[in-house]
């Protein structure tokens, strides 16, 4: 609780809203795609990688709206012929 009032205090001094959610006030597929991409954060991609990922990203999201961010990344990764989980990164 300490270290989230230090966080509260440090953004409300950047004027930047800072809100606690927990995994019940979201609904269970937006949580667990949270969780995959918390996951796998990197810090070592290249800007052209994160580019080219992201122009993959948005090819496939208008085809199906409700698409979840892991089964979008599932089918990236079979599509593109990636190693598992490799969308995700």
């Amino acid at each position: 609780m300490e270290k989230l009032q230090i966080e509260r205090i440090y953004w409300a001094e950047k004027e930047v809203p800072f809100f606690l959610v927990n995994e019940n006030q979201i609904p269970r597929p937006v949580f667990e795609s949270i969780g995959v991409l918390y996951n796998h954060i990197e810090d070592d991609a290249s800007q052209d990688e994160l580019l080219t990922y992201f122009s993959l990203f948005l090819k496939q999201i208008p085809q199906d709206k409700s698409l979840r961010v892991i089964d979008l990344c599932i089918r990236l990764d079979t599509a593109y012929d990636f190693d598992p989980v490799e969308a995700l990164f």
